[in-house]
C-alpha cells in the first residue's frame, strides 16, 4: 500500500513537471511574462486545465486537433469577457428580403471568401 501511494505520488510530480515544461514552452513560444510569483502560479493553473483539455482532445478519433495560442493562460472569465456578445440596437439592424434562385451547394473555400484559422 506504501509504495502504492509513492507510485501515484511520483506519477503525480512527473504529470506536474510535464505540464510545467510545456507551460515554460508555451511562455517562450508566445512572448509571455508575469510580473509576480502569484500571476505565474495562476497563469500556470490556466494553462494547466487547458494542457487538459487539448491532450484528452487530441486522444480521440476527432477530425480535428487542438493546440496552443497566445490565450491558452487565461481564466474562463477573462475568455468569456473577449466573447461576451452583444445584440445591435433594434434602431441599427436593417433588413433585406432575399430571393435564393440557386439551389445548389456552394463551397465557399473555393471562392476564396473563408480566410485562414485564426485564434
Amino acid at each position: 500500500m506504501k509504495s502504492f501511494v509513492a507510485l501515484a505520488l511520483v506519477s503525480a510530480a512527473s504529470a506536474m513537471s510535464e505540464v510545467e515544461s510545456a507551460f515554460l514552452g508555451y511562455i517562450t513560444q508566445f512572448g509571455k511574462s508575469y510580473g509576480t510569483v502569484a500571476e505565474y502560479q495562476f497563469r500556470l493553473e490556466q494553462f494547466a486545465r487547458n494542457h487538459a483539455d487539448v491532450i484528452a482532445h487530441n486522444l480521440t478519433e476527432s477530425s480535428f486537433k487542438l493546440g496552443f495560442n497566445k490565450m491558452s493562460d487565461w481564466s474562463q472569465a477573462e475568455y468569456k469577457a473577449l466573447l461576451t456578445y452583444k445584440p445591435m440596437p433594434e434602431s441599427e439592424k436593417h433588413y433585406v428580403d432575399v430571393a435564393y434562385t440557386n439551389s445548389s451547394p456552394v463551397d465557399w473555400r473555393n471562392n476564396g471568401d473563408v480566410q485562414g484559422i485564426k485564434d
